[in-house]
């Protein structure tokens, strides 16, 4: 019986797939969010807020399907701000894509029919002598690429004050010919999704903003805004702080003053544990390969992000693959559990600063599992005096702070790992050697280690030189002593010293007084 093909999972948003796909649960968001569109009058702007990974995407999808499969007056419109990042003017590709929608909606009829119609007119004369550079077709305008000509166009710009006024004076004509068309005034509406905002160059996301801050004054029309909010945010206030010199210009105040409606992607926490089930079961592994007895493992990894739940399992899967592909005729490769891989994974992708430390360790790493909590209260603020002591206070501080690392480290799996000396060696290694991925992450982790270097007495500066420069290009800190000062003793300097450091390297040199150590 031939093993089952290697699929990974696709990051789509939920709404682009099958009806029943909605694994977060988004559809209670997007039914009352698609019904406030539907009943209330425009114009109107909303705004869907949430970090990377979230799922901005997915609940756009989700109340744009629901607007499309109820309605005949209400046309649709999805612009992914993005894929223009490079357009002085968004406002073009901006118009070219409603023209697009209304075109290609063939369940519009009636009055919302002819005003759609007018709404291609206008928005066609606007474009009509606009090219620009992302290669896009139109069935009226055919392809586009950069360059305005205001000869062509059908309200030509009157002020002679370069491009920008051109452009300015014929947005704001289209935008008096739109009026015109008095679109909402029987239930009509156009519901413009622009997703990935927060994606664009500032100044590209700011440009959109004005633009669609002009069209806000149109009865009927509704922007739908998937951004990160935080990042938006800063994009306005250092637009406005560094280009037109208001220095205490309020980014959160701007963005409120054009969004009616604002909605944050609730937290995922309490429906992730069932998405991640959805999602491994559709990868169709036979039983007993271990996916399942990850989800509470890749809960933590991710962080109850979708998209980063999604990349950390399929690099599970590339895992087990490469490994099953090893230990084909191979009997010295070990069998290693799936679950030490994501332990590993979760490690280095939210802890990369422990990684060294818990790598160093060794076999010592087992003493970890066993501890309880008063022994990680101890360890956290114990003085320590040698190198595995240091690496233990590492382990423990961040232990006693972060409840989600301990969750992860005395799961079933995180004590594995900390007890299989043998596994997670090779898993250490095969991340290395046959991913690459481990190298910078320890890499970036080795630079807090500290080396503590005694020069006893003088020796050549030229050899000095060459141990400061040798200590620099390891990657680590160096802690330097030349002689002692004081009272102190080469003891106490030593041990001060040495008790923070995870190396020690001594150079003996000639006494220069014949009484000192040599």
């Amino acid at each position: 019986m031939s093993s089952p093909k290697l699929r990974l999972i696709p990051d789509i948003p939920v709404g682009n797939v099958a009806e029943d796909d909605d694994e977060l649960g988004f559809d209670v968001y997007a039914n009352v969010l698609s019904q406030a569109i539907r009943n209330s009058h425009g114009p109107m702007a909303v705004g869907i807020y949430g970090e990377w990974g979230e799922g901005k995407t997915s609940l756009l999808q989700l109340i744009k399907r629901s607007l499309d499969a109820e309605n005949t007056s209400i046309a649709t419109v999805w612009f992914n701000a993005w894929r223009y990042t490079k357009e002085d003017h968004p406002v073009f590709p901006l118009a070219i894509s409603i023209i697009d929608a209304l075109e290609g909606n063939k369940k519009l009829s009636g009055k919302a029919k002819e005003k759609a119609d007018s709404i291609v007119g206008a928005l066609s004369a606007f474009v009509s002598g606009v090219k620009f550079k992302v290669a896009a077709k139109n069935s009226i305008l055919g392809e586009v690429q950069v360059e305005y000509d205001p000869d062509k166009s059908t309200h030509r710009a009157r002020q002679p004050h370069g491009r920008d006024n051109e452009i300015t004076s014929l947005y704001l004509d289209i935008f008096r010919q739109l009026e015109k068309v008095n679109l909402g005034a029987d239930g009509e509406k156009v519901v413009v999704f622009i997703d990935d905002l927060d994606r664009c160059m500032p100044h590209h996301a700011i440009a959109l903003l004005e633009s669609i801050k002009l069209t806000f004054g149109l009865a009927g029309f509704v922007f739908v805004l998937g951004v990160a909010r935080a990042v938006l945010d800063s994009y306005v206030e250092r637009i406005y702080k560094e280009e037109y010199g208001i220095k205490n210009f309020d980014g959160a105040a701007y963005l409120d003053k054009i969004i009616q409606l604002s909605f944050f992607i609730p937290p995922h926490g309490p429906r992730f544990n069932n998405y991640l089930r959805v999602l491994i079961s559709r990868i169709a592994l036979p039983p007993g390969t271990g996916f399942k007895e990850l989800i509470n493992l890749v809960e933590i990894a991710s962080q109850h992000n979708p998209r980063s739940a999604i990349s950390f399992v399929n690099n599970l899967l590339i895992d087990k693959e490469i490994l099953s592909s090893m230990r084909s005729g191979r009997k010295s490769v070990p069998d290693v559990k799936i679950g030490t891989f994501a332990v590993l994974r979760a490690i280095q992708k939210s802890w990369g600063n422990l990684l060294s430390s818990l790598i160093s360790l060794g076999s010592t790493c087992n003493e970890i599992a066993s501890w309880t909590d008063k022994e990680i209260e101890e360890f956290a603020v114990r003085e320590v005096s040698n190198v595995n002591e240091k690496h233990f206070s590492v382990v423990a501080k961040a232990l006693k702070s972060d409840p989600a690392l301990k969750q992860l480290l005395y799961s079933e799996n995180g004590k594995n790992w900390l007890t299989n000396d043998n596994e997670r060696q090779f898993a250490v290694h095969f991340l290395s050697s046959q991913r690459g991925e481990l190298i910078k992450t320890l890499e970036a982790s080795r630079q807090g280690i500290k080396v503590y270097v005694s020069i006893f007495n003088k020796i050549d500066d030229k050899i000095v030189d060459g141990i400061f420069s040798a200590v620099h290009e390891a990657g680590v800190t160096p802690v330097i002593t030349e002689g002692i000062g004081g009272h102190k003793t080469w003891h106490d300097a030593i041990l001060e010293n040495v008790k923070n450091c995870q190396a020690f390297l001594c150079f003996i040199g000639k006494s220069e007084s014949q009484t000192g150590m040599s």
